[in-house]
């Protein structure tokens, strides 16, 4: 089984695939999720990321091969979502658990329907991030081929 995001051979149709081709979809997903600012384009993200995941089962990859590391970032996930429910500002509370007033009148005890959606939405794009890197990294051989030359010595 192969190490975290290293390249393992195989005969997929996402191996075959130039490395360049790979390097524009990683700068394509990365953009994307950087340009998508609204909680609307949740669902551009979601789709962006469910082709990801079709990729990576195309490639052959196993969610296992990075399981580890998809452990460690929920705790980071969930971190994200809560946070973003009570700092988040704005008028369709969810619940509350308290006044606290914060420096600036906020008041950090009220837990938003639009933190919950953006946290979600951060969560998305980084996930969608995450499944790109190992299209690119488990699927490019990192062996350097020089080109056949037709002169000889």
């Amino acid at each position: 089984m192969p190490r975290t995001f290293e390249y393992f051979k195989a005969d997929t149709f996402i191996h075959k695939l130039s490395p360049v081709s790979k390097v524009l979809y990683l700068l394509l997903t990365t953009t994307l999720a950087l340009w998508c600012n609204f909680i609307e384009d949740i669902v551009v993200m979601v789709v962006w990321l469910i082709m990801g995941l079709i990729f990576l089962c195309l490639a052959k990859i196993s969610l296992k091969s990075f399981g580890f590391a998809l452990k460690i970032m929920s705790a980071v996930f969930l971190f994200i979502i809560i946070t973003q429910g009570f700092m988040y500002r704005d008028h369709r509370p969810l619940f509350v658990i308290g006044h606290f007033k914060i420096w600036g009148g906020a008041d950090i005890g009220v837990f938003t329907l639009e933190g919950l959606l953006f946290g979600i939405s951060v969560v998305i794009r980084i996930l969608m991030i995450i499944v790109a890197v190992p299209i690119l990294t488990m699927t490019t051989s990192p062996a350097i081929r020089a080109p056949k030359s037709s002169f000889t010595n």
